[in-house]
């Protein structure tokens, strides 16, 4: 049996790696601001969990996103401050996850 740490850190790597679900769900919110006319310049973007990976910074600085609260602790955390830094994008870590899988 695996423990739930383990079997944390095992999924973690294979089904996050291509970074589809967050890039989704980057471009479902802000598809959704559009929808409802929603102007996002200015907002403020906050995450339950780790960025890990640079694109999805990205996609929130195209949309007008000004700053970044997130948990930290990805392994690719300076990948993600530097594309924050490059967008003058504030970035926030509260070093807490509120949601478990």
């Amino acid at each position: 049996r695996t423990s739930h740490r383990s079997w944390r850190r095992s999924r973690r790597y294979s089904s996050w790696s291509s970074c589809a679900c967050y890039r989704s769900r980057s471009r479902s919110a802000a598809l959704k601001a559009t929808e409802e006319k929603l102007d996002l310049k200015d907002a403020v973007m906050g995450s339950d969990a780790f960025f890990p990976f640079r694109d999805c910074v990205d996609i929130a600085a195209g949309h007008g996103i000004t700053a970044i609260i997130q948990t930290g602790g990805s392994i690719r955390d300076k990948e993600v401050i530097t594309a924050a830094e490059e967008h003058d994008i504030t970035m926030l870590f509260t070093g807490m996850r509120h949601f478990r899988h």
